[in-house]
């Protein structure tokens, strides 16, 4: 089964669309202890998961692609709206901080912040050419 994987921003959930019929098969739910909004708005793929940009919690969250559940959590910075990776380097776009900050999956800590103009909301990366 080939699998579209859509933030629900306001409803705190990720939607598991079935290409072939159309239809939403899953919803994947990131808030489950807390009463506070996380905000998924940002989504990509990284091996075995898919990782979050979260606007309202500030963070991203590392979510397994096999049973579909949370697994981690990382503070990034103030209002993380896109996330892709490289290397195992998570890139994510933080528009309240005005920054672009890189984050190491690997050993788990922030490497880097840039700051990259007013409002950045999106970002992508040329696999290609690195």
């Amino acid at each position: 089964m080939k699998s579209l994987y859509v933030c629900n921003t306001s409803s705190d959930f990720i939607s598991v669309i079935d290409l072939c019929e159309f239809k939403e098969n899953n919803k994947i739910f990131l808030n489950k202890k807390s009463i506070d909004k996380i905000g998924p708005h940002g989504i990509c793929k990284y091996e075995k998961y898919i990782l979050t940009a979260n606007n309202y919690s500030n963070d991203i969250s590392v979510i397994d692609l096999q049973n579909h559940s949370s697994t981690e959590n990382y503070y990034i910075g103030s209002h993380c709206n896109d996330v892709k990776v490289l290397n195992n380097i998570a890139y994510v776009i933080c528009g309240d901080s005005n920054s672009l900050i890189s984050f190491n999956l690997k050993d788990k800590r922030s490497l880097r912040q840039l700051k990259c103009g007013n409002l950045p909301h999106s970002i992508d990366i040329d696999k290609r050419k690195k």
